[in-house]
């Protein structure tokens, strides 16, 4: 009873963000992509009689995959080819040198984290550490590259640094996990096969649906400071307000400076971004002769180049 309750009282909580999770491009992809998991564990299992990992080993080795390509490609909506020359630029100034503000970031953390699964599973499937280290770590340079080219996230080397950091802890994990309990793990029955499969697709989906809601939570908490912070002004007001003070506009919101301004002939926009774990947020504030409003963003809206005309 106690537990119906929770669960009634989280829903009720969250309920604004539901629609938005579940139209979400990362989460459409990520179900897809697990259950493309589900069919190459079986199909792999099958023709893998010869070893003693069962089919839900195998899908959750490609389930681990599948959570990075999500999270990495589809978290500002899904890729788009752009074109090749844009790698020239993307390996001599973004992949030469290391941001230091990238370092210990809530992204660079998202990035270790994310590679510890798969580092863990594929050792314990294979049982070859270099080998998993070393193709995590190339699996990672093809993302980076892909990012760049489709304009997909903000890749640098500092993410290809935290990813590996991640898959060699994973791998590291399992060679100990291996050296204490050797083969000795029991086979599991198809039922339980079943209900450790789903336990890994519920907490893959409540994960990413998690990270959604709470970037959602902190784009809404940005939108509430910027409109506390404007009241009351309209487009000539702001405008004397930037001639004067204009960082002040930028840094209105503590925390959040402005990344792009836009002017036409009856509005003016300036865009606050927030991130969560590396899931970019904005939130526009938008001045008028009649006064100022706010417009939620994300994805592409967030992340490209702005400064210039409406």
């Amino acid at each position: 009873m106690v537990v119906a309750v929770i669960a009634v009282a989280v829903i009720a909580e969250v309920s604004s963000d539901v629609s938005a999770v579940a139209t979400s491009d990362a989460l459409v992809a990520l179900i897809g992509l697990l259950l493309l998991s589900g069919v190459l564990g079986s199909a792999v299992a099958r023709r893998s009689r010869r070893t003693e990992r069962g089919w839900v080993a195998w899908f959750g080795g490609f389930a681990s995959v599948s959570l990075i390509l999500a999270v990495t490609l589809c978290r500002d909506g899904l890729p788009s080819g752009r074109t090749v020359g844009t790698l020239d630029g993307w390996f001599t100034e973004t992949m030469t040198s290391i941001p230091e503000s990238s370092l210990g970031s809530s992204q660079f953390l998202l990035n270790i984290v994310l590679f510890v699964p798969a580092g863990a599973v594929w050792t314990w499937l294979i049982g070859r550490p270099l080998l998993v280290l070393g193709g995590l770590a190339a699996f990672s340079m093809v993302v980076e590259a892909v990012q760049a080219v489709a304009h997909v996230g903000s890749p640098d080397v500092a993410d290809l640094l935290a990813n590996t950091v991640g898959a060699g802890l994973g791998v590291a994990a399992a060679v100990i996990l291996r050296r204490v309990v050797g083969n000795r793990g029991r086979t599991l029955s198809p039922r339980s096969q079943m209900i450790v499969a789903g336990v890994v697709v519920t907490v893959a989906v409540l994960s990413m649906a998690g990270w959604f809601v709470s970037a959602a939570r902190a784009q809404e908490q940005l939108a509430r400071e910027l409109r506390d912070a404007f009241e009351g002004t309209h487009r000539s007001s702001i405008e004397t307000w930037l001639a004067d003070d204009p960082g002040s506009v930028f840094g209105a919101a503590p925390g959040h400076y402005s990344t792009g301004i836009r002017r036409s002939d009856d509005r003016l926009e300036i865009r606050y971004p927030t991130d969560f774990f590396g899931l970019s947020r904005c939130v526009f504030v938008v001045w008028s002769a009649d006064g100022v409003d706010t417009r939620p963003e994300s994805g592409r809206d967030c992340t490209d180049f702005i400064d210039g005309d409406v």
